[in-house]
C-alpha cells in the first residue's frame, strides 16, 4: 500500500505559482508540467533509490525526485507509518 503524500503549505503554494507560470506561458505547458508532477509523486513509492538532498545531512533522510522536462525537484522526507 501506498503512504499519502501530503505538501506543506509553502510547497503548495510554490506548485500552484509554478502551474500558473506555465500556463501564462503556454496552456499545454501547465498540463505537462502538472503530468511531471504527478509521476514524481508516483515515484516516491521507492523512497532509497532517491537521492540525498543536496547540503542536508544524510541522517536526516532527506530526498529528492528531479523532474525530467522541467527544472524543479520534489524534496521529501519519508515518515513513520
Amino acid at each position: 500500500m501506498k503512504k499519502p503524500v501530503e505538501f506543506d503549505v509553502a510547497a503548495q503554494a510554490e506548485l500552484r505559482a509554478a502551474l500558473d507560470w506555465y500556463a501564462a506561458q503556454a496552456p499545454v505547458l501547465e498540463g505537462l508540467f502538472a503530468q511531471e508532477i504527478a509521476s514524481a509523486i508516483d515515484a516516491l513509492a521507492s523512497p532509497s533509490r532517491h537521492a540525498f538532498a543536496i547540503g542536508v545531512a544524510p541522517e536526516l533522510n532527506v530526498r529528492r525526485v528531479l523532474l525530467h522536462r522541467f527544472p524543479y525537484a520534489l524534496v521529501f522526507v519519508e515518515l513513520p507509518n
